[in-house]
């Protein structure tokens, strides 16, 4: 019997249970360790970055901040998709699943023909902007869910 079955059988008998409401904590709908460990290694990350390249950045860009700047906007805006993601109901990943595998290995066929070389490998489309792989590691995500 769940714990409302209880209650309601109490409530029937006649006994009165104190209304504990407003002192029961407020249940977070994540993981507050997890999420606080992302952070933290999404702030070490920055640290490293900036630690790395403020000298490169301004060698090549007068800019000792340029690439640190740049990765603080990657990481806000993956923070924002993140958020986002989180009010998506489960079921939309599990429909979406199949299709997004389907389109990921689409794009990895597309490579092997259309793909840009860099570097003696051909890894991306769009003058190696876009890496089908990433698609590719979401999709596998995706797929374990329905599996």
């Amino acid at each position: 019997m769940g714990p409302r079955i209880v209650t309601d059988w109490l409530n029937t008998v006649g006994v009165e249970l104190p209304d504990r409401s407003s002192t029961r904590p407020v249940r977070l709908r994540f993981d507050v360790p997890l999420a606080l460990f992302t952070v933290a290694l999404v702030v070490f990350g920055l640290l490293m970055v900036y630690s790395a390249s403020w000298d490169f950045g301004y060698q090549n860009r007068k800019d000792p901040l340029y690439y640190f700047e740049r990765q603080v906007f990657w990481a806000m805006l993956g923070a924002v998709i993140l958020v986002a993601a989180t009010f998506f109901k489960f079921q939309i990943w599990t429909r979406l699943a199949l299709p997004v595998m389907g389109i990921s290995v689409l794009a990895l066929v597309l490579v092997l023909f259309i793909g840009d070389e860099r570097h003696g490998a051909i890894r991306g489309l769009s003058a190696g902007s876009y890496q089908p792989s990433e698609l590719a590691k979401l999709a596998m995500v995706s797929v374990s869910l329905v599996v």
